[in-house]
């Protein structure tokens, strides 16, 4: 569910660079892999593809089923059918074409740690558990890679966030920000701000130095607001990802990878 809703010319163009560049060699040996392995799987590329679009387009949380889709498609095809995805949605104005690249490289985690985990988890608890598991964990870890570059990158989070869920978000932001004792925020937060998006997360992100009241973006804060705004997307992706494993398993369990 992790991925980064920039327009282009906001990000650095030597961080898209990067981006790019990673994801064309990585591109380059999925080919190569599934050349040698899997060619009579490579429809399935083209099936999963086209639900991850349908999900993230459609539900809320974006609901992209990327662990689904290591644990059924393996890393090779999983990884192309996740750039196919970043490269559509793109087209469509769901985010730049400059940052196609590093959204492939998060969603791209969420599909090689669904593989491994899954792998692992399997010979110890059945498989609709260890999906269960799985999903969680990759989960959370693609989402603290997106906060990664979102830092890395010195990300404005008023860019990063301000897309179709905004209001539900911002609400839930301001009550964390309202029962946060250890810092003096809340002077800064307004209710009837919470419909304006840009100013609203500008203060929710932000840290304010009290001698002079300038503020600072601050990825802690940021992190420590948004894992729990983001904890029930996690939740559902998994508890779906959970009833897609347990439907494959009792028609065609081979698929699986």
């Amino acid at each position: 569910m992790s991925h980064l809703h920039i327009p282009d010319g906001i990000i650095p163009i030597v961080w898209a660079a990067v981006g790019y560049l990673a994801t064309v060699l990585i591109l380059v040996l999925c080919t190569y892999m599934l050349k040698r392995r899997q060619i009579r799987r490579t429809p399935l590329i083209g099936i999963f593809a086209a639900v991850m679009l349908l999900t993230m387009g459609v539900f809320p949380y974006h609901l992209n089923l990327a662990v689904l889709s290591g644990i059924v498609l393996g890393p090779w095809m999983g990884l192309i059918a996740v750039f196919i995805v970043n490269l559509l949605l793109s087209l469509m104005g769901h985010g730049g074409i400059t940052v196609v690249g590093l959204n492939t490289l998060i969603l791209g985690s969420e599909v090689v740690l669904g593989y491994i985990l899954f792998k692992l988890l399997k010979g110890y608890i059945k498989p609709m558990p260890a999906a269960g598991v799985t999903a969680i964990v990759s989960l959370t870890v693609s989402l603290f890679f997106m906060f990664s570059v979102v830092g890395l990158v010195n990300l404005d989070p008023v860019t990063v966030l301000n897309h179709g869920h905004g209001i539900e978000f911002h609400q839930e932001a301001h009550h964390i920000i309202e029962n946060d004792d250890s810092h003096n925020y809340s002077k800064h937060i307004h209710k009837n701000d919470v419909g304006r998006h840009g100013h609203i997360m500008q203060q929710t992100f932000a840290e304010y130095d009290n001698s002079n009241g300038d503020a600072k973006f601050s990825l802690h804060r940021f992190t420590r607001i948004f894992l729990p705004v983001a904890m029930p997307g996690i939740i559902i992706e998994a508890v779906a990802t959970i009833l897609i494993i347990g439907f494959i398993m009792k028609i065609r369990p081979n698929i699986l990878c």
